[in-house]
């Protein structure tokens, strides 16, 4: 949100909580609510006025919501296209997107913000990078950035894809390392 940072879900040991904490402060973090399950490795975005967490292991297709206002626990907000975990989350003013992950792949699944719905096979990521990784947003592109192919040695790959258009994504540059 504008005025907080949230902490979503974990691991060792995996958890499910909620944490928010305000930008303006240094105070501790606050336990503001639950998501539907215990998990880590999630893709994340948010609306205006919401938060999402997509994914995430145990691997599953949940998407969760939860407000940035109140104090409450997650809602489901529909499914993914598919289970998966270790995925980079960008987003668009109206839609959140899951990218690569595990079990491997170069998919990327985008949902809308406004309903509860599935989530649609948007495009691809260049292969190479497809665990881990960081998804990285500007007002008009998505970036997958990084990442370690399944069995594989960390990539330095940067892709692009327009939120507009989706498809496949294209070779944006290389990380220095």
């Amino acid at each position: 949100s504008f005025d907080y940072g949230f902490c979503v879900g974990g691991a060792y040991p995996r958890v499910d909580v909620i944490d928010k904490h305000q930008f303006a402060t240094t105070d501790n973090s606050v336990d503001v609510g639950n998501l539907s399950s215990t998990r880590s490795d999630m893709s994340a975005a948010s609306s205006v006025d919401s938060g999402f967490v997509a994914g995430g292991y145990p691997t599953t297709s949940v998407i969760d919501k939860f407000a940035f206002a109140s104090i409450a626990n997650a809602t489901g907000h529909g499914d993914l296209s598919r289970s998966c975990s270790y995925v980079k989350g960008m987003n668009s003013v109206d839609n959140g997107y899951c990218s690569g992950g595990y079990p491997t792949t170069t998919q990327r699944d985008r949902y809308s913000f406004a309903s509860n719905t599935t989530a649609v096979d948007d495009g691809d990521e260049l292969g190479g990078h497809d665990n881990y990784g960081n998804g990285i947003s500007s007002s008009t592109h998505g970036f997958a950035v990084g990442g370690t192919p399944s069995g594989g040695v960390p990539s330095n790959i940067i892709d692009r894809f327009a939120f507009d258009s989706g498809g496949t994504a294209g070779d944006w540059g290389d990380l220095s390392q």
